[in-house]
């Protein structure tokens, strides 16, 4: 892959490739500049990597959490065992994509039920 198409690709924005591109025909006086672009770049992309991640492990849990639920032929067989009795795997899968989601230790006991419910489905 080419690097302006690697910038154009991964979410550069034209005026900044344009940057990079001005900064090439400066030669060694923008070697730095051109690191820090890079460096930038990579820091957006990792955060879009662990963004991603967050979504695919819902979307795991939610086919696992699914298909279970239409082998018993119900959710709250499913459901009861959300999560101390998820399968290890799933379990990583489900506090991975629920942190954001899980009731606050300071909640009321019916908020906390709410959340619980709100996570599962």
């Amino acid at each position: 892959m080419r690097v302006i198409e690697c910038l154009k690709t991964s979410g550069l924005e034209i005026r900044d490739i344009a940057r990079f591109m001005e900064l090439c025909q400066q030669g060694d006086a923008s070697l730095r500049e051109r690191k820090e672009m890079f460096e930038n770049r990579r820091q957006v992309l990792l955060a879009e990597i662990a963004r991603l991640q967050e979504q695919m492990n819902m979307i795991e849990f939610k086919c696992w959490y699914y298909q279970q639920a239409l082998e018993a032929g119900c959710e709250s067989a499913v459901q009861a065992l959300i999560p101390q009795d998820l399968p290890e795997d799933i379990r990583r899968l489900y506090t991975a994509s629920h942190q954001e989601n899980q009731p606050d230790p300071g909640k009321t006991q019916d908020e906390k039920g709410t959340a619980q419910n709100d996570a599962a489905s």
